[in-house]
């Protein structure tokens, strides 16, 4: 899949609305950064689509985290989509191999076209 498409074109097409969760902070930088995978979760408990984009010091939630977001991706297949921002991997020293499991790796152009989708609603947590 093309990095740089849209991570909710496929809602778009089909009507479904999409919650889109940017997490900017690491596991570790601050309290409420667990707390935005607890609204996550709620989100999908309550049959929402919902896309997670790691950007940032987010995308270490995939070295930290890597078995909790491996769990949400399995139990909510389908519902769930987890991507990373390239360049922040990039920026960490974070290889692409490592994060692109359980995460699709995007650039943000892929971020931004998916928050100009109709259909979509963003939360930006920094």
């Amino acid at each position: 899949m093309n990095p740089h498409t849209s991570i909710a074109s496929a809602d778009a097409a089909s009507g479904a609305k999409t919650m889109l969760m940017v997490e900017t902070r690491s596991p570790w930088e601050s309290g409420d950064a667990a707390d935005f995978l607890l609204i996550v979760r709620a989100l999908l408990d309550a049959g929402e689509q919902v896309q997670l984009f790691l950007i940032q010091n987010g995308v270490f939630w995939l070295q930290q985290e890597r078995q909790q977001l491996l769990q949400l991706c399995s139990q909510f297949d389908g519902r769930l989509a987890l991507c990373a921002d390239d360049m922040s991997l990039e920026m960490r020293g974070m290889s692409h191999q490592d994060a692109a499991h359980p995460a699709r790796i995007c650039a943000i152009d892929a971020l931004v076209a998916s928050m100009a989708q109709p259909n979509v609603k963003t939360i930006w947590h920094s």
